[in-house]
Parts: C-alpha cells; sequence; structure tokens
C-alpha cells in the first residue's frame, strides 16, 4: 500500500496540536513525509473553521473525525454540523463506552438511537445488526443482517454480520461459510479479515471438522498474533482434541495480553459457552 493511501491518526500527535500555529505546523509536517489525509481528534484550542482552512491550504484531506460517543448518540445533529465545517462525511465511533452490553434494554436503546439516524442506510441497519451481536440477541441481529445485505450485497461487514448470526442462530455451518466467504470475496484495503477468519475456524468446528478449525484458527494467529481472542480460540480447539498442554499455553498467552481475562469474562461475552470448556479453562490457570 502507498503512503498515499493512508492517513495520519492525528490522536497519535495530539501534544503537538495545542494552538492554530502548532496544528498548521503538524498538518504541514505530515504532507511533507507524505500524508494526503488525517483523522481529526477533538481541539479545544482551533475551531472547525480554522482545521477546514488549515488542511485545504496543506492539500490535506479529512477522511474522518473522531467525536466522542456520548455526542454521537445524544446530539447527532451537532456531529453533523461538525462534519459539514470539516469537510468529511465520516465520523469516528470509536466504541460505546457506557453502555453495558449485558443489558438488553440498554443494547435495544443503542440500535433504535442508529436506526433514527437513517433506517435505510445499510451501514446503519448493519451497525443495529453488531449491537443486538454484541449483547446475543441473536434474532433481532439475524433479522437487521438479512435486511442490510439485501440492501447491499457488496457490503463486507454486512456478509460479516449475517455469516455470525448466522452461526449464534444455529445455521447449517456449510451456509455459515458461504457467507463468511463472501465477506472475504468482497473485502475492500484496509478491512481486518481476522473476523472472518474466527467465524470460518468457529462454522468448521461446529461441523465438527476440527483440522480446517484449526487450519483457519492458524490464519487468525498469523493475521493478528497479538489479539487474546486468537488464544481464546487455540485453547477452545485444543480442549476440542483433548490436548491439555496446549489449552495451558493458549491460557498463559491470553493471559500475557490480556491481565484481567478470567472465566466469568468469558461468560460475559458468551453466556452460551460450553460450561465443560469453562472448568477445563479454570484448570489451565484461568482466574474464575
Amino acid at each position: 500500500m502507498k503512503i498515499s493511501q493512508v492517513g495520519a491518526q492525528l490522536y497519535t500527535v495530539r501534544d503537538h496540536l495545542k494552538g492554530s500555529f502548532a496544528f498548521t505546523r503538524t498538518i504541514e509536517r505530515l504532507k511533507a513525509i507524505g500524508y494526503s489525509a488525517v483523522e481529526l481528534v477533538h481541539s479545544d484550542t482551533v475551531s472547525d473553521q480554522e482545521i477546514a482552512k488549515i488542511c485545504g491550504d496543506a492539500a490535506v484531506t479529512v477522511a474522518a473525525a473522531h467525536v466522542p460517543g456520548k455526542s454521537i448518540i445524544e446530539n447527532p445533529r451537532g456531529v453533523v454540523e461538525k462534519l459539514e465545517n470539516v469537510g468529511s462525511k465520516i465520523a469516528v465511533y470509536a466504541f460505546p463506552a457506557g453502555v453495558d452490553f449485558s443489558s438488553r434494554p440498554e443494547v435495544e436503546r443503542l440500535a433504535r438511537r442508529a436506526a433514527l439516524l437513517d433506517s435505510s442506510d445499510p451501514m446503519v441497519t448493519t451497525a443495529r445488526a453488531a449491537a443486538m451481536s454484541l449483547s446475543w440477541q441473536c434474532q433481532e441481529a439475524h433479522s437487521l443482517a438479512v435486511r442490510a445485505v439485501a440492501m447491499d450485497p457488496t457490503s463486507t461487514w454486512a456478509w460479516e454480520r449475517r455469516g455470525f448470526t448466522g452461526l449464534c442462530g444455529g445455521e447449517h455451518p456449510d451456509k455459515v461459510i458461504g457467507r463468511y466467504t463472501r465477506a472475504l470475496q468482497l473485502r475492500g484495503p484496509g478491512w481486518p479479515q481476522v473476523v472472518s477468519f474466527m467465524g470460518m475456524a468457529a462454522a468448521h468446528r461446529s461441523a465438527g471438522r476440527l483440522q480446517e478449525a484449526e487450519d483457519w484458527a492458524r490464519k487468525v494467529l498469523a493475521e493478528n498474533p497479538d489479539m487474546a481472542s486468537t488464544h481464546r480460540w487455540e485453547a477452545r480447539y485444543a480442549f476440542d482434541i483433548g490436548d491439555r498442554a496446549r489449552m495451558a499455553k493458549a491460557v498463559e498467552r491470553m493471559r500475557r495480553l490480556h491481565p484481567d481475562a478470567s472465566v466469568s469474562l468469558l461468560v460475559a461475552c458468551d453466556p452460551r459457552a460450553d460450561l465443560h470448556w469453562l472448568d477445563a479453562m479454570a484448570g489451565a490457570g484461568l482466574p474464575l
């Protein structure tokens, strides 16, 4: 990938953005080393209008603006105005902080808020499916994912959610694999394929094809070896084949990457997790 295709995340240089002069100097330096686009970070010292002018003068595109999640939920019109001021169409909602995903009412409230923004937008519909998936509301998530695919059959994310909700809802593993395969075929540059790899591993495991499941799990590990959930999958596979030593090593790596990992956290993430596997995870060294 060429550097001209990569945007700079201004949060990484936030200490050099305090005031119009510093902001201008930083944008100019980023442009000089090859960055043609940036993702904005919130500024208390430079107005949106000034930011738009500074970036415009430097021929730097504002690809997206990182805005507080609370603003997106409580004041979406204000966020739209901010985007118009800085000349961008994308607001980054990094994580719904403050939302309790173990609470169905809170998840449904978040999904309804998204629908109010634009119920005809396939990305919004896919985001609603993702929100419902996070609280394991499989039926609602599945309906939304099916709708998202129908609205935009070229959407990688919609097909990925279609695969996940199918797996969650008990669809035949081969159908699920077909959804994830489609997501991988459509994947554009920059879209992480690791989630689809994990889905493929889970579907093959569900079908009893443990070797295929391991092959996909190893692709997950190669794609992102520093992701704790990668080693959670490895621990699950090791449990399925009865390799307790391998399971203990996977738990050790998972705890090193995620010191707060525990059996109770696994249950919170997946209320339907196999109790025998959870007991084995505790026996392999994962705290309760």
